[in-house]
């Protein structure tokens, strides 16, 4: 497992900053304080969706996005499915203060994904708002999953 984590360290190191260290985690220098999952979640996302609010975890219709209580950066994207897509995608949107600013596909065969980004890449100030959009294919299948989906910030 160590030469895998090493291997992909390896390739980003060659392209920039490492963001992978051995130990399979964000690089110390990419994390200046602590990190935080905030999570996001939507039961049965149907086909043909566009930019439609994944509310956070216990949200409703009116409480969309997550309000953060001092500064940091959006550092991370992590989403999982009920079941692997089989046909179409699916793409979710990190949005602060209403913008996108990172972007998680599943594809075809794919039942999880994650992205990430060296920090300070996508800052925000104390009162910050940030959630999450879904765009879905109008050939999606199954046509009703399930998904869970974690804004990792650095705080």
């Amino acid at each position: 497992m160590a030469s895998e984590v090493f291997a992909r360290g390896d390739v980003l190191a060659n392209r920039g900053t490492p963001l992978i260290d051995s130990g399979n985690d964000l690089a110390s220098n990419n994390v200046g304080g602590q990190k935080i999952f905030l999570p996001f979640g939507r039961l049965n996302v149907t086909t043909n969706l566009t930019a439609v609010v994944v509310p956070p975890l216990g949200g409703n219709a009116t409480l969309t996005e997550v309000l953060m209580d001092r500064p940091g950066s959006i550092i991370g994207l992590a989403v999982r499915a009920n079941a692997a897509i089989t046909v179409g995608s699916m793409t979710l949107f990190a949005t602060l203060d209403g913008t996108t600013k990172m972007t998680a596909t599943l594809n075809t065969t794919d039942q999880a994904t994650t992205v990430n980004q060296v920090k300070d890449t996508d800052a925000f100030s104390a009162l910050g708002r940030i959630g999450v959009k879904i765009t879905s294919a109008t050939d999606l299948s199954p046509a009703t999953t399930d998904i869970i989906v974690s804004v990792v910030c650095e705080i």
